[in-house]
């Protein structure tokens, strides 16, 4: 009569050890290249909605022209009426990581500061730069 034997041999925990290395390998980088395309992602959209209310700003103040705000604080901004108050927090960036510089009445740049994924700017135009 023979001994019944379970578990693994060290070839099969060899084997599966070196396959989730592998997978941990490639999946790893993906996830941090996802993380960053999705903080890029929040300061885009988020800045798209500075950028419209700069616009409706400047439409309904043509003699002042856009402003510039050091950070957003919605309760004295002269763009508050035209944000709303979730319109700025997300998960990576929150109100006051948004900034804009009105370097003239007819231009600003509104760039959102963080050190990772880095500044996204935007323009009046529309002009997105930045990781």
């Amino acid at each position: 009569m023979g001994f019944t034997r379970f578990g693994f041999t060290l070839i099969e925990l060899i084997v599966v050890v070196v396959i989730v290395a592998i997978l941990a390998g490639i999946a790893g980088p993906m996830m941090t290249a996802n993380v960053s395309k999705a903080k890029r992602t929040e300061a885009v959209a988020s800045l798209g909605v500075i950028r419209t209310a700069e616009r409706l700003y400047y439409t309904e103040n043509p003699s002042i022209g856009y402003v510039s705000v050091a950070a957003f604080n919605l309760a004295t901004n002269p763009l508050a009426p035209y944000i709303g108050t979730g319109d700025l927090k997300g998960q990576y960036y929150n109100v006051a990581d948004y900034h804009v510089n009105a370097a003239s009445a007819t231009t600003f740049t509104g760039y959102a500061n963080k050190t990772d994924p880095g500044n996204v700017t935007i323009n009046q135009d529309g002009v997105i730069t930045g990781r």
